[in-house]
């Protein structure tokens, strides 16, 4: 015998929209991660993520935008196959070695 079906759940008025693009870090309000540090200075271009949500099980307001940034690595740019978590992992690094005082 098998389990009975669950209903699906109600997503009339659920969306998402997904933008990439790159923006000169001067035009970004940049607040950084860590709230006991300055946030970090940036220049030249940077890669924008912008998520824009819309679910009211989830949140109150309608097209909750959830934006983050990119610095660009060196002369390296994303690739439609190259992974969030290595540039992440590139920032992280970045940021310990400030944070230590060395370059």
């Amino acid at each position: 015998m098998s389990a009975p079906a669950a209903s699906a759940p109600d997503l009339s008025g659920v969306w998402g929209m997904e933008r990439w693009y790159l923006k000169d870090a001067s035009d970004v309000a940049i607040t950084g991660l860590r709230p006991e540090r300055p946030p970090p200075k940036i220049e030249g271009q940077v890669l924008i993520n912008e998520m824009t949500m819309n679910d009211a099980a989830w949140y109150a307001d309608t097209g909750h935008k959830v934006t983050v940034v990119y610095r660009r690595l060196d002369d390296v740019m994303l690739e439609g196959n190259c992974a969030e978590g290595i540039w992440m992992e590139a920032l992280e690094a970045t940021a310990a070695k400030e944070g230590a005082g060395t370059d």
